[in-house]
């Protein structure tokens, strides 16, 4: 019955909306909940980013399995073995790259950065397959990442400016040097560019589905970041009860939403027009921060 009811569901929104629109709606809601999961993390001091990493890859490679029992699907993916590997390498490294940045950059920076993700799709789809820009996409991406620069940065433009800003709120400065801001933020920018080509990846797979793939990234998740936790521990005592809430109230977000935003890059091929998506999490981040600060 629930295998039938998912099927239905998603059958459904298909048929009214068709598999592009779809594709985006997928992305919206799992790049929106990923921004509120990493909110919701940054400001917990018990954990670090590892803690919400191994998270996410267990409700993953849930997810995953109860579909492969679900649907009797057969781990058989050997031609695309070597690309999956890759792929689900770079999505690792940039997910731990971006939720590690917000404890040494401020948040409108790195979000800065990550919305610059979809500039590097539409070059690397155009590059790799030679799918064409239309005007109207590239006027899309000009105004999308000139928005986004000026909305969530207007306190640091006004401070390079000299401009005084007379609000009721004020801006919260990372407490890190600036050198290790500077690093932080190139190596942001090169997993995002990296990040662009892991997602233009999905495209080559023959016979890896977006259940084999999420299944393939949670395992991932799960051994990297594990590792990553003995390397560097949790700045505070992580009981039985406080990884059960983390799993709840983080985990299941994440996991969810990545689980959505892989799932939207197989079905549909326009990845360009799927990046883009991504920039509705400005409108999240705001709300949060209005609810969160006044």
């Amino acid at each position: 019955t629930n295998r039938l009811f998912l099927m239905f569901a998603v059958n459904k929104i298909v048929h009214f909306i068709g598999e592009d629109y779809t594709a985006y709606l997928g992305t919206c809601l799992g790049t929106n909940g990923w921004v509120l999961a990493i909110m919701l993390a940054s400001g917990d001091p018990r954990i670090n980013v590892f803690n919400m990493g191994i998270a996410r890859g267990i409700i993953m490679v849930l997810i995953s399995y109860l579909l492969l029992r679900s649907y009797d699907m057969k781990m058989d993916f050997k031609k695309d073995f070597l690309s999956l590997n890759v792929r689900n390498g770079i999505m690792v490294l940039h997910g731990l790259v971006m939720t590690g940045s917000v404890f040494v950059l401020e948040l409108p920076v790195v979000y800065t950065i990550f919305n610059s993700g979809p500039v590097f799709v539409f070059v690397i789809d155009y590059i790799m397959f030679k799918t064409s820009v239309s005007r109207k996409q590239l006027a899309g991406i000009t105004t999308c990442c000139i928005g986004i620069t000026l909305s969530i940065n207007s306190h640091l433009i006004y401070l390079w400016l000299g401009i005084h800003e007379d609000l009721h709120t004020s801006f919260h400065y990372v407490d890190s040097s600036v050198t290790a801001k500077l690093i932080v933020a190139c190596f942001l920018l090169f997993t995002t560019m990296v990040w662009g080509y892991g997602c233009v990846m999905s495209k080559n797979f023959k016979e890896a589905n977006v259940v084999h793939t999420n299944l393939h990234l949670g395992i991932m998740l799960l051994m990297f970041n594990s590792l990553g936790l003995i390397l560097v521990p949790s700045p505070g005592e992580i009981t039985f009860s406080v990884q059960a809430e983390l799993l709840l109230k983080v985990g299941v977000l994440v996991g969810v939403s990545s689980w959505l935003c892989n799932a939207s890059l197989f079905l549909s091929k326009k990845t360009g027009n799927i990046s883009l998506m991504g920039f509705s999490n400005v409108l999240t981040s705001y709300g949060i921060s209005i609810r969160s600060y006044g």
